[in-house]
């Protein structure tokens, strides 16, 4: 379960250009978190799991249901740090 959520993580990462360390700086964790995430060696807790989704503009349900449930808003305007 955690490997298939991970893999969503980081397909969805990808599909609004985002790094693993914007996304990490996004929602509070380091750059190497999000690879464990997005790897399945770690498991994310429901609150970092729902901090990723309004990060990416899903809904927790996209992680856990998978993209058959909910399709990602392609146009989603995702917020990108520069600093």
């Amino acid at each position: 379960m955690d490997s298939q959520m991970g893999e969503r993580l980081r397909q969805l990462r990808l599909m609004r250009g985002l790094t693993q360390d914007s996304l990490a700086e996004m929602v509070g964790v380091s750059y190497q978190q999000i690879q464990k995430y997005e790897s399945g060696t770690n498991a994310m807790s429901l609150a970092r799991m729902q901090l990723c989704a309004e990060s990416l503009g899903v809904t927790r349900d996209y992680f856990l249901n998978g993209p058959g449930q909910e399709e990602p808003p392609l146009d989603h305007p995702c917020p990108i740090l520069i600093g």
